[in-house]
């Protein structure tokens, strides 16, 4: 989606433009914020019909904001991201399925990949913090918008809803 023209550009100007350019009577909302707080992330997502989250930093709390505000909000969403091995991602619908912190309780004790990827086991440190390869990235976008449509179009089943897929 990026190339070195957009260098100095913010990633979701870019990206709303070239989804425009594919889709242009897509109303698609885009924010330029630094995300500190559950508070900035209702602020952003309260009134929207859908959340496709893509934010990793903190990397730390993140996640769990976006859980937080969504279920409050009774708003459907999907989560995704990479790092170096891992791509993964998870929808979740409240009141339908789990939500990320239900999955957290379950995969604490039983899950192996949710034991590789908090405790870093596998983490390949890199002097950037940016580890992301285009594969990677291609991979898990193109899974986020099939489980995006998957949801909205009820085609069939969502293959993430309430559990993480890497």
């Amino acid at each position: 989606m990026y190339n070195e023209a957009d260098i100095g550009n913010y990633k979701c100007d870019i990206a709303h433009s070239k989804a425009l350019e594919f889709l242009p009577q897509m109303n698609i909302e885009r924010f330029n914020k630094k995300i500190e707080c559950e508070q900035d992330i209702e602020d952003i997502i309260f009134d929207q019909d859908f959340v496709i989250s893509a934010a990793d930093i903190p990397r730390e709390k993140i996640l769990d904001w976006v859980n937080k505000v969504c279920v409050k909000l009774k708003t459907p969403y999907i989560c995704g991201g990479i790092d170096s091995q891992w791509a993964t991602f998870y929808s979740i619908i409240p009141g339908v399925s789990g939500c990320m912190e239900c999955w957290k309780k379950q995969a604490k004790n039983t899950g192996p990949i949710y034991q590789d990827i908090v405790q870093e086991d596998l983490f390949v440190h890199s002097i950037s913090s940016n580890v992301a390869i285009m594969p990677m990235t291609s991979i898990v976008s193109g899974l986020i918008s099939s489980e995006f449509l998957k949801i909205v179009t009820k085609i069939t089943e969502p293959a993430a809803l309430g559990q993480l897929c890497v």
